[in-house]
């Protein structure tokens, strides 16, 4: 590379990508027509997830990968369900199947459908509600691929049932104590007890007696309305409810200004907190730390939380809590220890939005998991760029004005990434549909395609570098600092393809594209 400023690189990646390998920007809203999305729900490993229009009566399932550096969303198949109404629940297994509850006048039938199979198959009846005396409390897909439902009221028995010879039987009953609600999670069924007021933990798989968890008093006045979820890990149960001290308006107060005044002071006094979630350790039984909120439907009229869920995504796992019907909802990164504190984070109210692309529509959990990643990969690479500095922060490496340029290790790494380029694709110079990388007679490199260019070239603007990206119609500055961590950081193995306007990469260090915007000095999603 010259040390004059005309000079210039000029990189063009592009590649005959399969469809499995592009990242494409989803509009998960106009999936159902643009109809309200009711329901989110998870796989056990969170492997796949689903969303539910109620009013559009569709579903569609959704591939939730998480690798090692890898975070892939993929439209996996689309259910219009014109002949019937949804009703929960809704169910998501690891191995690409989908339980979806439908209702008929009367009467409702559970039936579980095989994505493996073309626009997920015709659905198997699992269970009819004519055919069984106790309601369904509450069912889930275990990890091995069974599939639970517990009865409540009169029957008190849990079923198993078993994919076998390409059918689902019922393999197995289980008797069950008398309980006011109960849970499946995670392989185990918590079974909520009035008197003692408890939690029973059994494990559906090897249908053995685990824990017992003594519930805070606080929550005993609303039993119907306590939720029960086990973390990915099994290490955390989280239980939420509605506490006992909240009170309504009394429709027969007086109305006198005066006593009005102070009948609703002392109303939002004790409102102030009307649901709370408690953690316990699964290891000990005992609590390990609460969150409590104040969340309305009105001024005065409170709600309470009316779903939990754990996600973990690589090595963190979050618990989404969502009020009335999910119009708030926050995630907490939950306690490991009495003496670990809580972390709450605000969910995005409305789906995100994309000024490039227009508009994004994605689940507040996904969103939030892209965001809370998109703040770490910022943090890290501020911490990486910090330490590339001091490595190579020399007398010589300065200008004039005494501002830092590391314009040999910069070219250096220029140089690296051409080199690796050039060598990898050396046997696919012969072929036009590859990459080939080429030298003109003006010392320009460059990679041929049309997909999106690198330009980088020397300014006379403090005798520094600049860089710019440009994707068909946009182009993206960087300063030369970043561009050299970036390039350091590059997987030369990824492929990168471009939609409106929007670079994508199959793995996650590029899907969260490590560039700042030199004037705003912030990474942004592209």
């Amino acid at each position: 590379m010259s040390e004059t400023a005309s000079n210039e690189f000029r990189i063009s990646i592009d590649e005959k990508i399969s469809s499995d390998e592009k990242i494409p920007c989803f509009d998960i809203k106009n999936q159902h027509r643009g109809k309200k999305i009711d329901k989110v729900v998870f796989s056990p490993k969170n492997k796949y997830f689903a969303t539910a229009s109620f009013h559009d009566r569709s579903v569609c399932m959704w591939e939730f990968k998480q690798e090692t550096g890898e975070l892939k969303l993929s439209p996996y198949h689309f259910f219009n369900l014109k002949e019937t109404v949804l009703c929960n629940p809704i169910c998501v297994s690891d191995f690409n199947k989908i339980l979806i509850g439908n209702t008929y006048n009367d009467y409702y039938i559970l039936e579980i459908r095989d994505c493996n199979n073309q626009e997920g198959g015709i659905g198997e009846k699992l269970l009819d509600s004519r055919e069984h005396d106790g309601d369904v409390v509450n069912c889930g897909f275990l990890t091995n691929g069974d599939f639970a439902i517990v009865e409540g009221n009169p029957t008190y028995q849990a079923h198993i049932f078993s994919f076998i010879g390409g059918k689902w039987h019922s393999t197995s009953k289980i008797r069950l104590v008398e309980f006011k609600h109960a849970a499946v999670s995670h392989d185990r069924v918590l079974i909520l007890m009035d008197l003692p007021f408890v939690i029973i933990q059994w494990n559906l798989l090897t249908r053995k007696f685990e824990k017992q968890y003594e519930l805070d008093w606080s929550l005993a006045k609303y039993q119907k309305d306590i939720l029960m979820e086990l973390s990915c890990d099994q290490k955390i149960l989280a239980v939420a409810g509605r506490l006992n001290g909240e009170q309504e308006e009394d429709s027969n107060t007086n109305h006198e200004e005066d006593l009005n005044t102070k009948h609703e002071e002392d109303l939002n006094t004790k409102l102030e907190e009307n649901s709370r979630v408690y953690f316990y350790s699964t290891e000990s039984g005992t609590i390990i730390g609460n969150q409590s909120f104040n969340e309305k439907f009105s001024e005065k009229k409170k709600t309470s939380i009316s779903k939990i869920l754990f996600i973990k995504f690589e090595k963190e796992e979050f618990l989404f809590i969502y009020f009335g019907q999910e119009k708030t909802s926050y995630a907490i990164t939950p306690p490991t220890s009495s003496s670990s504190s809580l972390k709450l984070h605000s969910l995005p109210n409305s789906p995100s939005e994309s000024k490039n692309s227009g508009k994004l529509h994605l689940p507040g959990e996904i969103d939030f998991i892209l965001q809370y990643q998109l703040n770490n990969e910022h943090n890290e690479l501020e911490d990486d760029l910090h330490s590339f500095k001091e490595e190579n922060q020399k007398e010589d490496s300065r200008d004039e004005n005494g501002v830092y340029s590391p314009r040999k290790d910069i070219k250096n790494n220029i140089d690296k990434f051409l080199k690796i380029y050039k060598s990898k694709n050396e046997s696919a110079k012969q072929s036009s549909t590859h990459r080939s990388l080429t030298q003109d007679s003006e010392k320009q490199v460059t990679l041929r395609g049309n997909q999106y260019i690198w330009t980088v070239k020397e300014t006379s603007h403090n005798n520094m570098l600049a860089a710019k990206i440009i994707a068909k119609w946009t182009a993206n500055e960087i300063s030369v600092e970043e561009l050299a961590k970036y390039l350091k950081k590059l997987d030369v193995r990824n492929r990168v393809d471009v939609e409106n306007n929007e670079i994508s990469s199959p793995r996650l260090s590029s899907t969260i594209i490590e560039i700042f915007n030199r004037e705003r000095s912030k990474l942004r999603t592209i």
